[in-house]
């Protein structure tokens, strides 16, 4: 029984096909092109923004990524401002599971893929404001 598993997981163990066939055609027709172009100006608006709201702090990241990484400054301690920023129901994270080794940068990753302008606007605000208040 337990070689019937083995080849019967081994045999099976890539992608479905359908899948295949979705990507490829995405590929031949274009639409992978067109999300990835509309990905990357999604990104550098949202960097845009960003970059706007935390003009007095150094942000880390690509000008097209739908990511940042914001180091804290001075002696302020990355989960302390995560737990703040929870009560606001705005949900970002500190740099630790991203970290290699044992010793991980006091920062924090806000992620803003997909948000509508106003919201990101009103959330990286209200980050900004809670770094300030905590210094």
């Amino acid at each position: 029984m337990i070689g019937y598993y083995i080849v019967i997981r081994a045999s099976t163990w890539n992608s479905p096909a359908i899948i295949s066939a979705l990507v490829t055609n995405w590929i031949e027709d274009g639409t992978l092109a067109i999300s990835k172009e509309n990905r990357r100006r999604d990104g550098a608006r949202s960097q845009k923004i960003c970059r706007q709201i935390f003009k007095d702090m150094a942000v880390i990241s690509h000008p097209n990524a739908s990511f940042a990484w914001l180091p804290l400054p001075n002696t302020q301690r990355a989960e302390e401002i995560v737990t703040k920023l929870n009560k606001h129901q705005i949900f970002v994270s500190a740099a630790k599971p991203f970290a290699v080794g044992n010793i991980s940068p006091q920062a924090i990753r806000l992620a803003f893929d997909g948000m509508a302008e106003n919201d990101l606007k009103n959330i990286l605000k209200i980050v900004h404001d809670e770094i300030a208040i905590s210094k």
